[in-house]
């Protein structure tokens, strides 16, 4: 089993693989939707007191989003799923333009957006990091 590790400011994010914990979501569309049942004692507790508090409910990402977590496969680390957003139609348009000036800490902008998600949908627990060295030391 692979080990499961908390990200570390020092390391170096790109090289983390994200792997998916939230498995209650569907796909419409190209856009995906978290669903999530509200069935704890004090969930239903307050859904019987008010009757409009829904049993299930979801958040649907953008279509940005929703390619980073289609894109989500267990194989593929950060550094990756940049390169797929960056194949993106309309993030090629918006980012037609940019020269090397525009990077931050040597970075391409797209992973400052990519990291920022990532970090968010981890902290809220859809998704845990494994860190790609670790799979090399686990084959050998």
């Amino acid at each position: 089993m692979k080990k499961e590790r908390k990200y570390e400011e020092q390391d170096n994010f790109l090289r983390y693989i994200p792997v998916i914990k939230h498995e209650d979501y569907k796909i419409k569309d190209d856009i995906v939707y978290l669903i999530f049942y509200h069935n704890k004692l004090a969930e239903r507790f307050l859904r019987k007191i008010n009757k409009k508090r829904p049993a299930i409910s979801d958040i649907k990402f953008d279509k940005i989003g929703s390619n980073v977590w289609m894109n989500i496969d267990g194989r593929k680390n950060v550094y990756d799923l940049g390169q797929c957003l960056l194949e993106m139609p309309i993030l090629k348009k918006e980012y037609e333009n940019t020269t090397e000036k525009d990077y931050i800490n040597g970075c391409h902008p797209i992973y400052q957006r990519l990291i920022m998600f990532l970090r968010y949908v981890s902290k809220k627990g859809w998704i845990s990091f494994i860190l790609s060295d670790d799979i090399i030391k686990d084959k050998h």
